[in-house]
């Protein structure tokens, strides 16, 4: 089906959205340590690397997709944490079972 490939990035848009709202809703500046400048300036490397090489618009966006999605994902989890209001162990069994759940389909 078309678009339907790109549902996982419009999620991830979504919560990365939803986050910026709880920031701003509960006037708290995000933390920004090594890790996230680590990631940042990993992502500027391959973008600066492509342009270089001449890469199209369209090599970096399906580059970025496949080589950095899942760090933006990460930090939006990240992130997010100070706003949960659920247990580490439910949050532990919710990841298990989406992982059997992927692994299913």
């Amino acid at each position: 089906m078309p678009g339907f490939v790109y549902v996982k990035e419009l999620v991830l848009m979504a919560a990365a959205f939803v986050l910026v709202l709880l920031h701003f809703r509960h006037k708290r500046i995000p933390q920004i340590d090594t890790l996230d400048i680590a990631i940042l300036l990993y992502v500027l490397v391959l973008v600066i690397v492509s342009i270089v090489n001449g890469v199209s618009l369209t090599g970096m966006m399906f580059g970025l997709r496949y080589d950095a999605e899942f760090l933006f994902a990460f930090l939006v989890a990240r992130h997010s944490v100070p706003f949960l209001t659920v247990s580490s162990r439910t949050i532990l069994m919710r990841f298990v079972y989406s992982a059997l759940l992927a692994l299913l389909i």
